[in-house]
């Protein structure tokens, strides 16, 4: 559903459905619907894994376009062994950095984390 049918729908719900004499604006009615989504999805989050590369000899991966992540779950590193490794990690900003004995080469890692 997008913005345009989510509006309506609360438009109806608040029974301001007159196009000529609205109580809320668009902005008003946007600006709440976008806090109520935010509320939902810190609430009921979107599980979502990235593949990311590594920089070889550095335990540090970038995530910063990860930006609308609201937690790292795992990291896992090497991608594909089984069963998969997945890797003690530290987090700050947007960067993970590796603490486990393992230093990258440069292949991928894959971030699991929710939206």
């Amino acid at each position: 559903m997008n913005l345009v049918d989510m509006r309506a729908i609360v438009r109806r719900d608040l029974h301001d459905e007159d196009g000529n004499n609205y109580r809320w604006t668009n902005d008003e009615l946007d600006r709440h619907i976008g806090h109520a989504v935010k509320d939902y999805s810190d609430a009921v989050p979107h599980e979502q894994k990235a593949v990311t590369a590594t920089i070889p000899g550095s335990r540090d991966i970038d995530i910063s376009l990860l930006s609308d992540r609201i937690m790292v779950e795992a990291v896992e590193y090497p991608i594909g062994d089984f069963p998969r490794r997945y890797q003690r990690f530290s987090l700050w900003a947007d960067v993970i950095t590796l603490l486990g004995d393992e230093i990258p080469d440069g292949s991928n890692a894959r971030i699991s984390c929710t939206l």
